[in-house]
């Protein structure tokens, strides 16, 4: 449907497109651009998302950074970015991944590491950015009735009812951070979309 209502030299600009979009054929000069494949955008975009969770984090918890027992679950852009940032204000980090060169990278930084079988440790503030579900027991091993729970992935990458249902407080905060830091998401959007335009021969 989206390609039907595309013209000629067509640019069309998106996040993530599916695989059914970019595999189909149009029969027509469009070209997409995934801006989510854009180096520049990516890591700007996370240092953004981090920000953002963390106006919602402090906003709705009342609560400083400062000594806050955190998790972030998924070191990609988005998780590195958000660590980074909650290590800078002097907060507790602990970070969840099954890659061994995300962990490696995450206790190069000052983090800690979850491990499977250590006792259990409940923390204040988790920020979820895999990118991919978690099972629910060990999400819930993370947790106690405490807890905030951020999860950042489209459409929720964590089952939030049967959470909820444990006494876990889970907010999903999609469309981050333009929907919180609008006028600096609209910016490094525009600039990655000038760099699409003229590698495709216009600006």
């Amino acid at each position: 449907m989206v390609l039907s209502y595309a013209a000629e030299r067509s640019v069309i600009y998106g996040g993530c497109f599916p695989e059914v979009l970019t595999r189909r054929p149009s029969g027509r000069r469009i070209r997409l651009v995934d801006y989510m494949e854009d180096e520049v955008f990516r890591n700007e975009n996370a240092g953004l998302t981090a920000e953002g969770c963390l106006v919602e984090a402090m906003t709705k918890s009342r609560c400083c950074v400062k000594g806050r027992n955190c998790l972030v679950a998924g070191f990609g852009y988005c998780g590195r970015a958000m660590a980074k940032l909650l290590l800078s204000l002097e907060a507790e980090v602990t970070v969840y991944d099954i890659k061994e060169d995300c962990q490696r990278v995450a206790m190069e930084m000052g983090c800690g590491l979850w491990q499977e079988n250590a006792e259990e440790q409940n923390f204040e503030w988790i920020f979820y950015m895999a990118d991919k579900p978690c099972p629910i027991d060990t999400v819930l091993k993370w947790c106690d009735e405490k807890t905030y729970l951020w999860d950042i992935t489209t459409g929720g990458g964590l089952p939030a009812e049967e959470l909820e249902e444990n006494g876990i407080h889970v907010e999903h905060l999609t469309a981050v951070p333009g929907r919180i830091l609008t006028e600096s998401a609209g910016i490094i959007l525009a600039r990655m979309i000038e760099r699409g335009a003229a590698d495709y021969g216009r600006v």
